[in-house]
């Protein structure tokens, strides 16, 4: 799968070639390993060396956000220590810009990473849900990352399984030489124009049983969406389910929501039936009766007290969800847990018959070692999915928990001898033409080399192995919903291997006029004192040398479209008058998904 060459006009992606290298030749483009609407992410050779790195290369029009993404970055760096999480958060190797024929594009470089949660999950053995053991595991890393970052001030905003990649166990496993191409040509015989590349890449091949075997830690990335304790954003463009209450009803934003979304995945690697919180409605205002279905009792007084005085201020006046409130059935938490369980264990079984040899990649439990997975699982959901968000567990009240505690999960011992498996290379892109590595003569001169500083940075929003810019493969570019920032509540639609461009909000169009008074359970005493702007004293300047300022005209926060998480199905923008021809008029060797 590639990326879709409408995106390759002026403020897009910007056109990368096997072969290109970047930053006075210090990283040598070797192959492809994702795209997102907004950033393409490539496999390179650094010249310096540093082995094969990530470059996520970022669309011009994502400019001003990626600049806002890397001051977060470098105050993580900044703050980096021995904490047990600290090393589950991805580090930023490196940053620089590209003045290219689309714009002025920022590159995070980062470590190379291996499969996202929603890729393990969904597009390989383990079908939907991990077994208990490496479930418990990852959620007990995801938390310590969590952990860390709170400890420091920052809240990460968008904790998902696209933003969690694993480490790669061998990158020598991966054959970096194989490259799927596909040659872009217009129907009507012109020339491409200088910002299109003239072929576009195949993803990489990083999946293999091997590799599925014996990953065990995390990388937590993408930051573009995180913000410090002290901004206190009311809202965050974060997908749909995840939705945590606080939000629903403009509340000043902090470290709890982190609490609600980590207790997302954890229900998802463990039960494998989510989302976990549904609605058919992209109005998040309509996730109120889906958590209440979930919850049950529990999270009415609160939510109910909110509910009227939102009524009662006219805040929701404009709100058209009648629809939203009719037929709420509602079953016991603990019976909904263990119902998305047993449904998910049994598509598991159906599913590996077709694997009779991959026995240890699915789990059977009797029913004795089921309810004692119940007994740990359950309790540590119970805390994290609290409506008041005053009364939802922090994380060091979570590591308390028997769940994440001696989970027994002990990753395959990697073999001293490395096999060759470059015949195991997937045939899903069996439309894309294959090459050889040695396409310097690719390289173009739509690639200028970047002046900027090459400071070295830590964290990043890339998963340079996975998904999305974040890193996990945005394979769902489509349908974008409504995201203006004037109205919030509207949200895309989220999906499980949607991979999306993160999209900071700025925190000055948050709304703290519309909170409550309310203080989350986040101020407690743990908490480090309020972060005050001069933390980024010696982070903002230097990231715009060589920029001007006329880069962010276009790239105002008070564009809603800035605010898509996905690919529209119109290309026909005013502004990019060009997609829409260039759309139509290419010719693949293979089918655009």
């Amino acid at each position: 799968m590639a990326e879709r060459p409408a995106r390759y006009v002026n403020g897009g992606l910007h056109p990368v070639l096997i072969g290109d290298e970047f930053k006075d030749q210090r990283y040598k483009v070797i192959n492809k390993i994702t795209h997102g609407y907004s950033s393409t992410v490539w496999a390179a050779e650094d010249g310096w060396g540093g082995g094969i790195v990530a470059l996520k290369i970022l669309t011009a029009d994502m400019l001003q956000k990626g600049v806002k993404e890397l001051r977060i970055m470098r105050y993580i760096d900044a703050n980096r220590s021995d904490h047990p999480g600290c090393k589950y958060i991805s580090e930023l190797v490196d940053h620089f810009f590209i003045d290219g024929p689309n714009g002025i594009h920022l590159c995070l470089v980062t470590k190379l990473f291996g499969l996202t949660i929603d890729d393990v999950r969904w597009d390989t053995f383990l079908y939907t849900k991990f077994n208990t053991k490496f479930a418990r595991e990852v959620s007990r890393q995801l938390l310590l990352a969590v952990d860390f970052l709170h400890s420091i001030g920052v809240v990460h905003g968008d904790i998902s399984g696209e933003r969690i990649a694993f480490q790669i166990p061998r990158v020598s496993d991966i054959n970096f030489s194989k490259i799927k191409k596909g040659d872009v040509i217009r129907e009507d015989a012109q020339p491409l124009a200088e910002g299109v590349p003239k072929y576009v890449v195949g993803e990489l091949d990083i999946v293999s049983k091997t590799i599925v075997e014996e990953i065990s830690n995390i990388q937590l990335f993408g930051f573009s969406r995180s913000f410090l304790e002290s901004e206190r954003p009311s809202y965050v463009d974060s997908r749909l389910s995840f939705t945590p209450p606080e939000m629903i009803f403009s509340h000043p934003l902090g470290r709890s929501i982190d609490i609600w979304t980590l207790g997302c995945v954890t229900y998802g690697i463990s039960c494998g039936n989510d989302p976990l919180f549904r609605s058919p409605e992209q109005d998040r205002r309509c996730m109120i009766t889906e958590i209440f279905e979930v919850l049950g009792p529990s999270a009415a007084p609160w939510m109910l007290s909110q509910l009227i005085t939102g009524l009662a201020t006219g805040k929701w006046k404009d709100f058209q969800g009648s629809e939203c409130f009719g037929g709420i059935k509602t079953l016991p938490f603990p019976d909904r847990i263990k119902k998305d369980f047993h449904s998910s264990s049994k598509r598991g079984r159906e599913q590996d018959k077709n694997h009779p040899n991959d026995d240890d990649l699915f789990e059977s439990l009797n029913d004795e070692e089921q309810e004692d997975f119940f007994a740990l699982l359950i309790p540590y959901l119970e805390k994290t999915f609290i409506a008041d968000l005053k009364k939802r567990a922090t994380t060091k009240e979570l590591q308390l928990e028997p769940f994440i505690n001696d989970t027994g999960y002990i990753p395959d011992e990697i073999p001293d001898e490395i096999p060759e498996d470059g015949s195991e290379e997937s045939s899903s892109d069996e439309h894309l033409e294959d090459s050889s590595d040695d396409n310097s003569e690719d390289s173009s001169d739509d690639n200028s080399e970047d002046s900027s500083d090459d400071n070295s940075e830590d964290s990043s929003d890339d998963n340079s192995a996975d998904s999305s810019d974040d890193n996990s493969a945005d394979s769902s570019e489509d349908n974008p919903e409504d995201t203006s920032e004037d109205n919030p509540q509207d949200a895309s639609d989220d999906k499980p291997d949607d991979a999306s461009d993160e999209h900071l909000e700025d925190a000055s169009d948050d709304k703290p006029g519309d909170a409550s008074d309310d203080k989350p359970d986040d101020a407690s005493d743990d908490n480090p004192q309020d972060v005050s702007d001069d933390v980024f004293q010696d982070v903002s300047d230097d990231v715009f040398q060589d920029v001007s300022d006329d880069v962010f005209q276009d790239a105002s926060d008070d564009n809603p479209e800035d605010a898509s998480d996905n690919e529209p199905d119109d290309f026909s923008d005013a502004n990019n008058e060009m997609s829409l021809t260039l759309y139509h008029a290419c010719h693949y060797p293979y089918q655009l998904s």
